[in-house]
């Protein structure tokens, strides 16, 4: 700043301190020397105010001093950081070490717990509940003389004829020699077909021999299991059992069969 305008503005200053009324002639010496030391009060600051330290500087200038202010402001949190920083750093070694631990410790179950639910095996459904499985039925005859005859076999047995499944074969060689399984069968060479009463039906017989031994309900000579009832009844009652059967014994011997 110039010496010029500072002289200027301690001019001005004096102005301004100095009263607008007229000066009082008894006061005039007195005023005249506070004028003198506001002068010199006004040269200190303006020499100060060359240094950017003095009060006129910032009396004659407002912009700098308000400047200063705000950067003075701002320079204080700064200032409150650097305490703040300083105030941590001087914190025990000790306590930052829990913190980290504590941290470290808090990150760790973290991973641990997004990995477990990662690796969780998907929930598996129950398997069902075995069903007992009902025993299949027997399976069916592979011909219809086997049907035929297992059919005659039950309905002997609920009514109380002494015969089993294990007589099966015995009637099934009956009926093969008799009639080669044909229900429809019937002779009409032998002494029975000149007597004028031929024998019918799988086992041969005839109508006197069938209405003898069937059972009521079973009435048809040429039906196979009513034949095949009637023809097993002869037998039994006759012969005692298949063993004794005429053309099941002479085969038993090896012979040929024969008729009974």
């Amino acid at each position: 700043m110039a010496w010029n305008t500072l002289a200027r503005r301690a001019k001005e200053y004096v102005a301004q301190i100095a009263p607008t009324r007229n000066p009082d002639p008894i006061d005039g010496p007195a005023r005249n020397r506070v004028r003198g030391y506001a002068a010199m009060g006004l040269l200190a600051a303006a020499i100060g105010g060359v240094a950017g330290t003095g009060a006129l500087a910032d009396a004659g200038d407002p912009a700098p001093a308000a400047a200063k202010s705000e950067a003075h402001q701002q320079q204080r949190p700064a200032e409150t950081e650097k305490k703040d920083s300083k105030q941590d750093k001087a914190k025990p070694a000790a306590e930052r070490a829990d913190g980290n631990e504590k941290a470290r410790k808090e990150a760790k179950a973290a991973k641990e717990t997004k990995a477990a639910k990662e690796t969780k095996p998907a929930q598996q459904k129950p398997a069902p509940a075995k069903v007992a499985k009902k025993p299949a039925p027997p399976a069916p005859p592979k011909d219809p003389v086997e049907r035929w005859i297992a059919n005659a076999i039950d309905i002997m047995q609920k009514k109380g004829v002494p015969v089993s499944t294990s007589d099966s074969d015995e009637i099934r060689t009956v009926i093969e020699k008799e009639s080669s399984g044909n229900p429809r069968a019937i002779n009409l060479w032998d002494s029975n077909a000149a007597k004028g009463i031929p024998s019918k039906g799988l086992m041969q017989t005839i109508d006197p021999t069938f209405d003898a031994y069937k059972l009521p309900g079973y009435n048809d000579i040429y039906d196979p299991v009513s034949n095949i009832i009637a023809g097993v009844r002869y037998t039994l009652a006759r012969y005692g059992s298949f063993a004794e059967h005429p053309g099941l014994a002479s085969m038993a011997g090896g012979g040929g069969y024969q008729g009974y």
